[in-house]
């Protein structure tokens, strides 16, 4: 999905490719109380009852979440039957609310550790499915991997164009 994309296409384009994981980020805020900006902490919004599948997913990406969260919250999973991408969505939903943007120890957190959030995410994913997360490689290493990859396939080019 493209940044400028609406709720409903991302959900058709996930549908169209027939996804069976959905995992929307989202940040959260807390303007609906007196004590604004003071919320914090991620949670994880699922469908359905505290028994189905979709919290069992939800419950493995708050726990990711929260290993690399610097305080312990009592957010956790929530269920959520309102939002778009949550009830439109016929594969599995999870929904992550990272933080609260509108707190400003929230809002560093989430600038200072995309990198982390990012990695937590796909750990949880891993979970999900059973396999081991493989964290990424420093990018030099990728190149050499790269380089020599492409200089192997150029001399078998060239071997074949002899």
């Amino acid at each position: 999905a493209q940044p400028a994309d609406t709720l409903r296409q991302r959900v058709a384009e996930a549908v169209g490719w027939g996804a069976d994981y959905y995992l929307p980020i989202h940040t959260n805020a807390s303007t609906a109380t007196l004590k604004e900006g003071t919320a914090r902490g991620p949670e994880v919004l699922a469908y359905g009852n505290s028994e189905g599948v979709s919290w069992r997913a939800c419950q493995m990406t708050y726990e990711a979440l929260m290993e690399i969260y610097p305080e312990k919250t009592g957010r956790g999973v929530r269920g959520n039957t309102t939002f778009y991408e949550i009830n439109s969505t016929p594969m599995l939903s999870v929904y992550p609310e990272l933080a609260f943007h509108d707190n400003a120890k929230d809002a560093a957190w989430l600038v200072e550790n995309k990198a982390a959030i990012a990695e937590a995410l796909t750990r949880a994913v891993c979970r999900w499915y059973g396999v081991s997360y493989q964290p990424p490689q420093p990018a030099d290493l990728w190149q050499r991997k790269y380089r020599t990859l492409l200089e192997k396939l150029q001399a078998l080019l060239a071997e074949q164009a002899e």
